[in-house]
C-alpha cells in the first residue's frame, strides 16, 4: 500500500465516525429548521422561515402577527448573564494568575493542578455542592440564624445571582489557564525596565502587565458563549427549582474541558526545557532565566490566592462531610457514619445505572483512544494545511454546544428510524469523547521530537520495530492521559446521557439529578462524594503520569576518571 493509501486509511475512522454522527446531524437540523412542523408531529415541506419568525412573533387565531419577547428576553438575559461572568472571572482570575505566575517552576504546577483539579468533577456535583450552601435550610443560612444576623432564611437561590455565583464558579479556571499562559510569557526585564524609569506600580500594571495579557483575558472571555451556552440548556442551574506543563501553549479561546485536556497533555512538551528565555524555559546557558524580584514581590496576593482556593474547594469539602452525617436531614449533623453509603450500594437502581455508566464510559474510552492515537500519529506526518483541516473535524464536537449535539444526534436518529439504546449513547459518547483524548496525545507528540525514532532507523530498525520500542512508550503518558480524560468525560456526561437514552439505559449523572430533583435528601450526599472521589482519583492519576522526568546527574569525566581503579 502506498503512503498516501495508509494516511487515508489511518484518517478513514475518526473522519467517518464524526462525519457520519456530528455533521450529518447538523445539517439535518439546519434543514429541518425550514420546514414546518406536521399536524399530528413531525415536519412537512414547503421550505420556510416559520419557524424563525415563530421566535419573536406569536401567531394569533387571525392569523395576524403579534411581537412576542419571551424568547429575546431569555436570550437578552442569558447574554447578560454570560457578560457578567466574563466580567467577574476576568478581574478574579488576574491577580490569580498574577501570582501563579510569578512562582518558581515547581509551585506553579501544583498551583495549576489544585486550580484545575475539581472540574474534573462533574458539574451537576459541582453545583449541587452550591445548592447545600444556598438552600433555605443550607449551611450559610444555618450560619447566619444562628449568630443572630437574621431571623429567617435569606432568598439565597432561585436567582440571577445564584445563576451567577454558580457560573463564576464553574468558569473561573478556564479564565485562569489562559491567563496565566499570557502572564507567563512576559519578560521579567519588561517590568524591571517599567521600574527603572521610575513607574510606579500601577502603571506598571496598566501599561505593561494589563495589555500583555489581554490576549488570555480575550481567551478566556470566549468562555462567557460558553456560560450563554449553559444557560440556554443547562438544567442543573441554581436559578430552576427542583419538581502543557504549566504553561498552556495557546491562551486561543477553547472549549473548557479541552482546556484540562490541553494541559493533562501539554505537561510532557516542555520535559527537555524550552529553548526560549521569553517563554520562561532555559536559555543557551541551560540556567532558567532570573525571575525579577520586582515582579514577584506583589503584596496581599498570597493570602487572596488562598481565598480563591478556599472558594474553590470549600463546597466540595462540605459535600464530602456531610456524606459521612448520620441523620436523616442533609446540613444538620447527627453524628459521623458510614449509614447513607451502605444504603447507596444496596439499592439496585443505583447499582444499574452505575454499570450503565461505567460500560458507555469504558467502550467509548477504549474506541475514542484508539481512533484518536491512529490520527493524532498520522496528523503528524501531514502538511500543516491538511493536518489543520482533520484537526479542526475532529475538534468539532468541542466547538459546537452539547445540547446542539444531543438535539441534532436525536433528530437524526429519529429520522432514520433509530431506536434510542445504549449502542446509540455509546456512539455519542464515542464522538464526544475524540477530540478530548487526542489533545493530550498532539501535545505530547510534539514535545517528543524525531530524534530517538531517527537515531533507532540510523540503528537499521524497521518501522514496526521503531512504533513499538520507541514511539508507543513514550506517547504512552499522553495516551493515557487522553484515555483517563476521554473516561471521565463520558462517565460524568449528562446532557447527552438524558436525551438520547431511554428508561432502561439511565446512566449514574442521569439518576442523580432525578434524585435532586425529587428532593435533598442524604443518599445524594452519598453517592456524588462516590463520583467526587472517582473523578479526583483518575485527575490525581493523570497527572502524576504527566508529571515532568528529572533526568539523572552526570557526573564529571575528570570526577569517573579520578574515582576508576
Amino acid at each position: 500500500m502506498t503512503r498516501r493509501g495508509s494516511t487515508v486509511l489511518s484518517l478513514l475512522p475518526a473522519a467517518l465516525i464524526i462525519g457520519v454522527f456530528m455533521l450529518v446531524p447538523l445539517g439535518y437540523a439546519v434543514v429541518y429548521s425550514f420546514l414546518t412542523a406536521g399536524t399530528y408531529g413531525g415536519v412537512e415541506g414547503p421550505f420556510s422561515v416559520a419557524a424563525y419568525v415563530q421566535l419573536v412573533f406569536q401567531r394569533d387565531w387571525d392569523d395576524s402577527l403579534t411581537f412576542d419577547p419571551l424568547y429575546l428576553r431569555i436570550f437578552l438575559r442569558s447574554i447578560g448573564l454570560a457578560g457578567a461572568t466574563t466580567v467577574l472571572c476576568a478581574l478574579l482570575a488576574l491577580p490569580l494568575a498574577w501570582y501563579v505566575a510569578t512562582r518558581p517552576k515547581a509551585l506553579r504546577m501544583r498551583l495549576i493542578f489544585l486550580i484545575t483539579l475539581p472540574f474534573w468533577v462533574n458539574s451537576l456535583i459541582r453545583t449541587y455542592c452550591w445548592v447545600l450552601l444556598l438552600r433555605d435550610q443550607g449551611l450559610i443560612n444555618q450560619g447566619l440564624q444562628g449568630l443572630g444576623l437574621t431571623e429567617a432564611p435569606l432568598g439565597l437561590m432561585y436567582n440571577n445571582g445564584a445563576i451567577l455565583l454558580g457560573l463564576v464558579y464553574n468558569f473561573l479556571p478556564f479564565m485562569v489557564l489562559p491567563v496565566y499562559a499570557a502572564l507567563e510569557r512576559i519578560d521579567p526585564r519588561v517590568i524591571d525596565a517599567g521600574f527603572d524609569l521610575y513607574a510606579r506600580r500601577w502603571q506598571v500594571f496598566t501599561r505593561i502587565i494589563l495589555p500583555l495579557a489581554l490576549p488570555g483575558l480575550r481567551g478566556g472571555g470566549a468562555h462567557g458563549s460558553g456560560a450563554r451556552d449553559r444557560l440556554l440548556h443547562h438544567p442543573r442551574s441554581l436559578g430552576r427549582r427542583p419538581a502543557s506543563d504549566d504553561r498552556q501553549p495557546d491562551p486561543d479561546p477553547v472549549h473548557q474541558r479541552s482546556q484540562l485536556a490541553l494541559w493533562c497533555g501539554a505537561v510532557d512538551a516542555f520535559d527537555g526545557g524550552d529553548p526560549s528565555p521569553a517563554l520562561g524555559g532555559r536559555g543557551p546557558s541551560g540556567r532558567a532565566p532570573m525571575m525579577s524580584q520586582r515582579w514577584r514581590r506583589s503584596p496581599g496576593l498570597g493570602p487572596y490566592a488562598f481565598v480563591m482556593l478556599a472558594f474553590l474547594y470549600a463546597p466540595l469539602l462540605v459535600l464530602g462531610v456531610y456524606a459521612f452525617n448520620g441523620g436523616t436531614l442533609v446540613t444538620v449533623w447527627d453524628g459521623l457514619s458510614l449509614r447513607w453509603f451502605r444504603a447507596v450500594l444496596v439499592n439496585d437502581d443505583i447499582r444499574r445505572a452505575a454499570v450503565n455508566s461505567l460500560l458507555v464510559a469504558t467502550v467509548a474510552t477504549l474506541v475514542a483512544t484508539a481512533i484518536a492515537t491512529l490520527t493524532a500519529l498520522t496528523l503528524e506526518t501531514l502538511s500543516t494545511r491538511r493536518s489543520g483541516f482533520m484537526a479542526g473535524l475532529v475538534a468539532l464536537p468541542l466547538i459546537v454546544p452539547e445540547i446542539v449535539t444531543a438535539v441534532t444526534t436525536l433528530v437524526f436518529f429519529a429520522s432514520i428510524h433509530l431506536r434510542l439504546g445504549l449502542g446509540n449513547l455509546i456512539l455519542a459518547h464515542i464522538v464526544f469523547c475524540i477530540p478530548f483524548a487526542m489533545m493530550p496525545i498532539r501535545a505530547r507528540l510534539q514535545g517528543l521530537g524525531d530524534g530517538l525514532q531517527n537515531a533507532a532507523r540510523d540503528l537499521y530498525a524497521p518501522p514496526v520495530a521503531v512504533f513499538r520500542r520507541v514511539t508507543l512508550p513514550l506517547l504512552a503518558p499522553g495516551i493515557v492521559s487522553g484515555a483517563l480524560l476521554s473516561f471521565v468525560v463520558s462517565l460524568d456526561d449528562f446532557v447527552l446521557s438524558a436525551l438520547l437514552g431511554d428508561a432502561g439505559t439511565t446512566t449514574l449523572p442521569v439518576y442523580v439529578y432525578g434524585m435532586i430533583r425529587r428532593g435533598i435528601t442524604p443518599e445524594v450526599n452519598a453517592i456524588s462524594t462516590l463520583l467526587l472521589v472517582v473523578s479526583l482519583v483518575l485527575a490525581a492519576v493523570a497527572q502524576g503520569l504527566n508529571r515532568p522526568r528529572r533526568a539523572p546527574k552526570s557526573k564529571n569525566i575528570s570526577q569517573q576518571e579520578t574515582t576508576t581503579p
